[in-house]
């Protein structure tokens, strides 16, 4: 005879049944914090989703975590502990050492290595200007037998132009404001050799994204060249027989040439931007565009809290907007200010260490400030107790092109 059960008691059947047989253990987030959620235990007592993020209270989970990130997690703020940490153990992070994210659920606490970045230098890797600041000024004229011209369509009007092109060489006009600048908006552009009304280029262009000018034969001999002049012409439509339709005319000189004539990367006509050119011939150097490599050097330091503690650095990377970078490899060897016999990652906490991370950025882009974290995960001593750490850092790339009139 079945006798009944009232439905918690059932759950709990249910829940050890999934942990004889090995499946999800399965919980709900019944306490506020500080306490033991129901299906989870005093070792693992938050319940958490499939996404290791905390359900709404009394809403199920599917497994049990020893610890919570804060809102903003401990790793990034001195003194903050997350939730099932202590003081002296403030951080939760993953089986790897990893702090998790914010509302994530973590399997341990570990202590906050509080690491410091500071950024040393930035050095240009490519470009005219290689060798020099990342905040250097470029000059890179276009040169050459060009093949292709390419433009960049920011929209906007003939006000943000910025050329050394005289007036006869350059002009602009405007419909109305002019072309639109709003992520996601579409315009149709049509470019022309002004001298023929010949069409290098036609077709529609989202705002951010570049579009050709292409070569032509211009009957000289068998290789096509991109005209000396072009004009851009951008409407609101594909209908370009309507003049209601034209947003904006631009003409401008795109032979290369030096002085008063010159196209340098980076000049802006109206609503586009020249971003890039390829030229002709046998041996002439790969296409030259506003994307430059620069090599960031930082310096890492811990805290003098560790000063007499034996700290071996177990991973060690750079989150940045391509990616993440691994820093492991370049901890120097020894390191810096440590005169005892230790191994490679062994750190003296009254020192620091250096590492280059590489980047690359548009300088026609204009004036940034780019933004990467430093992320540390160390042993202490001989045990198996870590310490976990981050730090953002920020560089400028405040690369204006130089026009100079020559």
């Amino acid at each position: 005879m079945l006798l009944p059960v009232s439905s918690r008691a059932f759950a709990a059947v249910l829940w050890l049944a999934a942990l004889v047989v090995g499946q999800s253990q399965d919980c709900n987030n019944t306490v506020a914090s500080n306490g033991v959620d129901f299906g989870c235990n005093v070792d693992s007592p938050i319940c958490v989703g499939a996404n290791k993020a905390e359900p709404a209270m009394n809403k199920a989970g599917v497994m049990c975590k020893h610890c919570l990130s804060a809102g903003a997690a401990a790793a990034d703020v001195a003194g903050l502990v997350d939730v099932g940490c202590t003081a002296d153990k403030e951080v939760c992070v993953d089986d790897g050492g990893t702090p998790v994210l914010a509302r994530q659920g973590g399997s341990q606490c570990v202590r906050n290595c509080n690491i410091s970045v500071e950024v040393t230098s930035c050095t240009l890797q490519s470009g005219p200007s290689a060798g020099a600041p990342c905040d250097a000024p470029v000059q890179e004229i276009c040169r050459g037998r060009k093949s292709t011209i390419t433009m960049r369509y920011n929209g906007g009007s003939c006000l943000q132009s910025n050329t050394i092109q005289e007036s006869g060489r350059f002009e602009c006009f405007d419909s109305g404001e002019g072309p639109p600048v709003e992520e996601g908006s579409t315009v149709f552009i049509v470019v022309e050799d002004p001298r023929n009304n010949e069409v290098l280029h036609s077709g529609v262009v989202a705002v951010g994204s570049t579009f050709n000018i292409d070569a032509i034969d211009d009957g000289d001999d068998d290789s096509p060249r991109v005209p000396a002049g072009a004009t851009i012409m951008i409407y609101n439509s594909s209908n370009t027989e309507d003049p209601s339709a034209l947003l904006q005319v631009v003409t401008f000189q795109i032979h290369c040439s030096f002085g008063r004539f010159g196209l340098y990367i980076g000049d802006t006509f109206g609503a586009s931007t020249f971003v890039g050119f390829s030229t002709q011939g046998s041996g002439v150097p790969p296409p030259s565009t506003g994307l430059v490599l620069a090599s960031v050097d930082i310096l890492v330091a811990l805290p003098s809290a560790f000063a007499g503690e034996s700290i071996a650095v177990t991973s060690l990377e750079a989150g940045t907007g391509f990616g993440t970078v691994d820093l492991f490899d370049q901890l120097s060897d020894p390191v810096l200010g440590n005169t005892t016999a230790l191994s490679k990652n062994d750190l003296n906490p009254t020192t620091s260490f250096s590492a280059s991370i590489p980047f690359e950025f548009d300088y026609t882009l204009g004036p940034r400030v780019i933004t990467a974290t430093v992320k540390l995960v160390a042993q202490i001593g001989a045990g198996s107790e870590l310490c976990t750490g981050k730090s953002a850092f920020s560089f400028k790339t405040s690369v204006t092109p130089i026009r100079e009139s020559v």
